[in-house]
């Protein structure tokens, strides 16, 4: 997979970063796009929001590639999707995407690409080759 050049973001700061991530991982260049994708294969909740099993699954059926669930980044591939959350000690949780050693958050403040992240990951989802 090449490079991300333009990034896809959320539309609202609440809800969307799974479906922005979801078009960022399978080079969807709208977010738009992944939501009309996404919600008619039922791989996110009306609210926009999305599982970790959907987006496995999503990814699955998109990509064609295998994806595999780790609860550590010491298993992180060189393309992933992260599950991380988004504030200390809360429920809110954030997806972001993981190519070539640099982290693409979809808020649109921070999507320019990090070799770092802040948030605590909970799940790791490989997308192999």
């Amino acid at each position: 997979m090449e490079k991300i050049e333009i990034m896809v973001n959320q539309e609202v700061k609440e809800t969307g970063c799974g479906i922005a991530t979801f078009a960022n991982a399978c080079g969807i260049s709208t977010f738009d796009v992944a939501r009309n994708w996404m919600q008619s294969r039922e791989f996110c909740k009306p609210n926009e929001f999305v599982t970790v099993p959907q987006m496995k699954s999503a990814l699955e059926l998109k990509t064609g590639k295998r994806i595999t669930l780790h609860n550590s980044v010491k298993f992180l591939s060189d393309n992933a999707v992260l599950f991380v959350e988004y504030e200390k000690n809360t429920n809110q949780r954030h997806w972001i995407y993981f190519q070539n050693g640099v982290f693409f958050d979809p808020l649109p403040w921070l999507s320019q690409g990090s070799n770092a992240i802040d948030y605590k990951v909970t799940r790791v989802l490989n997308i192999h080759s």
